[in-house]
């Protein structure tokens, strides 16, 4: 899938969540990344992103989001993604939603929402009843000063830690905290991690430092909101490839 060389490589599918969507992942010396770019609007951006390597492309379905995809352009957009890697981006979707993502082709479903919001554990279950637990990827809102909502991980195998910035879910640009995420990641050791905010050429490093295996890049990858740069993302996964390769 990567389209340049690498040193001492190996390419091989392997099968996350429930088995039925094959993630190609780059394997350099027994060490593995994922790598998803979201918040693409862009036929073009997800074609290049592919095309370097990228294993998930997220398409944000939250009509307030800067790189909102409206409905119409939203089936179009994920049917240019291949099957198994096109996620829906959006937040505490209603069940209309849901359905609509899926009947568009969504594979996974990443959801962002408030984990304190009265309701907020019923919302999730319903969302896990509807898309499965394996399928759906949870990305709770919790400031630095909050407990981390432990009944999340109950109810999806791969969850987000995002950078935190008061009153905005996701795409906040701002570098999640390293320290916490390493606490987490020690605490479920059977979840599966996605790092997300202010990831670029000159975090991902850190991040790599700090336990991240499964990027999620954004505003670091981009010309403008919405307008990937393949230039920005090859740097960034030529940083990537480097620490899987040290």
């Amino acid at each position: 899938m990567v389209s340049t060389p690498l040193p001492s490589p190996c390419f091989s599918p392997s099968f996350f969540l429930d088995g039925t969507a094959a993630v190609f992942s780059v394997c350099l010396r027994g060490v593995s990344f994922t790598v998803k770019v979201c918040g693409v609007t862009r036929h073009e951006d997800a074609a290049a992103a592919l095309a370097l390597g990228a294993d998930f492309i997220g398409v944000n379905a939250w009509e307030r989001s800067p790189r909102f995809v409206a409905g119409g352009a939203l089936p179009a957009l994920l049917a240019a993604i291949p099957a198994g890697r096109r996620v829906c981006v959006d937040v505490q979707p209603d069940d209309n939603k849901l359905l609509a993502a899926q009947a568009a082709g969504a594979d996974f479903f990443q959801i962002h929402f408030d984990p304190f919001a009265e309701r907020a554990r019923e919302c999730a279950e319903a969302w896990a009843a509807r898309v499965g637990r394996g399928r759906l990827w949870l990305a709770p809102r919790v400031a630095p000063e909050d407990a981390w909502p432990r009944w999340v991980a109950e109810l999806a195998d791969t969850l987000l830690f995002d950078g935190h910035r008061a009153g905005q879910f996701g795409g906040t640009g701002r570098t999640a905290d390293g320290a916490r995420f390493r606490q987490l990641f020690a605490e479920y050791p059977q979840t599966r991690w996605i790092l997300a905010g202010g990831l670029g050429e000159g975090t991902v490093a850190a991040a790599w430092e700090n336990g991240a295996r499964f990027f999620d890049l954004n505003s670091g990858v981009e010309d403008s909101p919405g307008v990937k740069s393949a230039a920005k993302l090859a740097r960034v996964l030529a940083v990537l490839r480097g620490c899987a390769a040290a």
